[in-house]
């Protein structure tokens, strides 16, 4: 914390009350001792898996109905939101063209 202090040319405290408030919207874990520090959890993984696995079947049918505009879209939405399965699933491009 002395260290990010310097860097940003506040007081340690300062650090200590902005990671406090960030812990309310983040997973932060500190470590303590030599080379020790606060750091985002291992497992946090934001913008992954957010769509549940309903929504990413609905936005998979709506993207075999879609015009070549809307499944670039569709697609860049699903890759960025959607799991590994969804994911694998378009690339090994499940001709579905009803």
């Amino acid at each position: 914390m002395m260290e990010l202090a310097r860097k940003f040319d506040v007081t340690d405290r300062t650090i200590r009350t902005d990671i406090t408030i960030l812990t309310v919207d983040y997973p932060l874990e500190t470590v303590r001792g030599n080379g020790g520090g606060v750091k985002v959890a291992d497992w946090y993984h934001p913008n992954k898996n957010i769509f549940s696995r309903r929504q990413q079947t609905v936005l998979v049918e709506l993207l075999y109905k879609a015009d070549e505009r809307q499944k670039k879209i569709l697609c860049e939405i699903l890759f960025q939101f959607g799991s590994s399965d969804v994911k694998k699933m378009i690339l090994d491009g499940d001709d579905n063209d009803d």
